[in-house]
């Protein structure tokens, strides 16, 4: 799974983003939404 962030850059350490991703995701279940967003249906009328 990957969203182009670079979450080494961002902690400085890879194996410490790791862990922290872990702990935060662990017990997540992911799902992803197609479609337009909802908070964007307005933002091309400006």
């Amino acid at each position: 799974m990957s969203n182009g962030l670079k979450w080494e850059s961002i902690f400085q350490d890879d194996v410490v983003a790791s862990a922290i991703l872990d702990r935060l995701l662990h017990y997540c279940y992911p799902f992803f939404i197609q479609g337009k967003s909802f908070r964007m249906k307005n933002f091309d009328k400006k």
